[in-house]
């Protein structure tokens, strides 16, 4: 192949290249995560159990109305207290009672999580509250 060509091949190659850089940009740029409106103002009016990790007393709200008061991580605003400890509700293995989700670490995978499930033990009956 002569000079000229190797150089028109060269120049048509990163032609190709940027053209499918710039497409794959913009394609994987241009597609929102948001979830759309509808869905929100439909997610927004659901109830939503969650329990305080201290005093145990579950409350029930809206998403939306959890939403307002606040979190931080994964627990919310007690509106009560002030503080925030409300956590989503889990059902005790043994006792049948409803009791806060145990604490993960927030980068926690799912052995990490497991491990530390394994080992929660309630805080209503003191057994074991996961199932084995």
């Amino acid at each position: 192949m002569t000079d000229w060509k190797k150089v028109l091949v060269s120049i048509a190659l990163l032609v190709v290249i940027v053209v499918a850089a710039v497409f794959i940009v913009r394609h994987f740029t241009g597609r929102s995560t948001e979830m759309p409106a509808e869905l929100k103002r439909e997610a927004a009016g659901r109830s939503v159990e969650k329990i305080d990790q201290k005093t145990l007393e579950v409350m029930t709200k809206t998403l939306g109305e959890w939403e307002k008061l606040g979190s931080k991580g994964e627990k919310y605003k007690n509106p009560k207290t002030g503080t925030y400890t409300m956590v989503p509700v889990l059902v005790c293995a043994s006792c049948g009672e409803k009791i806060p989700l145990p604490d993960f670490p927030p980068n926690a995978g799912f052995a990490e999580r497991q491990k530390i499930a394994s080992g929660y033990i309630c805080p209503r009956c003191g057994k074991k509250a996961y199932a084995r």
